[in-house]
């Protein structure tokens, strides 16, 4: 499993801070699978993978945390 873990306003829209989902290839792929989070534009948010600062086509396993912050967050 992937921890998702979200952050200020994102945590409030999606009405959790964190949630474990099945494996996807890059935090890009996470995030267009799970269709109740498409209010979250990639261009505006910044990923972490594993308390690091990543892209969207960082590669996942199984077991890895991905953080989405809004603008402004420090990780």
């Amino acid at each position: 499993m992937i921890v998702l873990k979200l952050f200020a306003q994102l945590a409030e829209k999606a009405r959790t801070r964190s949630r474990e989902m099945a494996p996807a290839p890059t935090p890009g792929a996470l995030l267009e699978r799970e269709t109740s989070l498409s209010f979250i534009n990639p261009s505006s948010v910044r990923v972490s993978v594993n308390g690091r600062w990543a892209q969207w086509t960082t590669p996942l396993k199984d077991g890895d945390e991905v953080a989405l912050l809004p603008p402004g967050n420090a990780l």
